[in-house]
């Protein structure tokens, strides 16, 4: 199967009320371990990779590997390139055949957040490539739980407007979750979400900084209207907590891909956790 568009997968998921895992990645083992994990459930997946990892390997090497896989996957696979704060960057991914971009105005004033989507959507959607916007302060998890931290909360009518005069695809919302891991446990504005999905109407809600996010305040949340999750942080700290075991080793036949093999078993873990958490499990072929 070759890669699909985001809106294929993810506004399934938003009808049925399940959501898609969204994983980021960034070398040929990441890529193929997520759609392993994924193929192993039978779940749609999607690939994260940010315009700032395109400096480890050229553009057209990702694009390479990532097609690779993705076209020997029996399930759906979209790329997508995160939190994209320039046309430049957007043109750049939707060239090199991404599925699905976001161009992130959220710390512009409204109307210019409008404006940019706007033209990132004039620029993907006529080769058929889902757009997602961010509305609201997504902010970074040490500071979130503390007090004073949480502002920049999405505004359920901006949120209308928004969606309105942009036609964007998926909206990432700010509800109280943050990037990275959480020193103190989130508390997701459930409430708002309900209202935020009662205004946007037909447009998929995506929640940013899934990490350590508890599993009870997630189900909360695919339930009220989340349809597309992202995961970066735990993918990351398992990564290096295994690769640290291997390398904290005296022994001096290591070999990198013996490690890599226990990297890999780890990120599957993660992935397969969350999977199963947002409910796509055997979802791949769902309508």
């Amino acid at each position: 199967m070759a890669l699909v568009s985001a809106k294929e997968i993810i506004e399934p998921a938003f009808r049925n009320g399940y959501a898609v895992g969204a994983f980021n990645t960034f070398d040929a083992e990441t890529t193929q371990t997520i759609i392993e994990a994924a193929t192993a459930i039978s779940a749609p997946v999607m690939l994260l990779l940010g315009n700032w990892d395109w400096g480890l390997l050229d553009l057209e090497t990702y694009s390479e590997i990532i097609t690779y896989y993705a076209r020997r996957a029996p399930i759906p696979v979209a790329w997508h390139l995160d939190h994209a704060r320039s046309l430049d960057a957007v043109k750049d991914a939707v060239e090199a055949g991404y599925t699905s971009v976001m161009i992130d105005g959220s710390h512009l004033p409204f109307e210019e957040n409008v404006a940019i989507t706007q033209a990132a959507v004039a620029l993907a959607r006529p080769r058929g490539v889902g757009v997602e916007a961010e509305l609201g302060g997504i902010g970074q998890a040490p500071e979130a739980g503390t007090e004073g931290a949480q502002t920049g909360f999405t505004d359920s009518e901006a949120a209308r407007r928004f969606c309105r005069q942009t036609g964007v695809d998926m909206l990432a919302v700010s509800i109280g979750n943050a990037h990275g891991i959480y020193k103190v446990a989130p508390r997701l504005d459930i409430a708002l979400l309900r209202q935020i999905r009662a205004a946007t109407e037909s447009t998929p809600l995506v929640l940013h900084g899934g990490s350590t996010t508890p599993p009870d305040q997630v189900r909360a949340a695919v339930k009220a209207g989340i349809a597309k999750v992202n995961v970066a942080s735990e993918l990351w700290v398992s990564y290096a907590k295994t690769m640290r075991q291997a390398l904290g080793s005296d022994d001096d036949r290591f070999m990198p891909s013996f490690a890599l093999r226990t990297v890999k078993a780890g990120l599957a873990e993660v992935v397969a956790r969350w999977i199963n958490l947002l409910g796509s499990e055997g979802k791949a072929a769902r309508p």
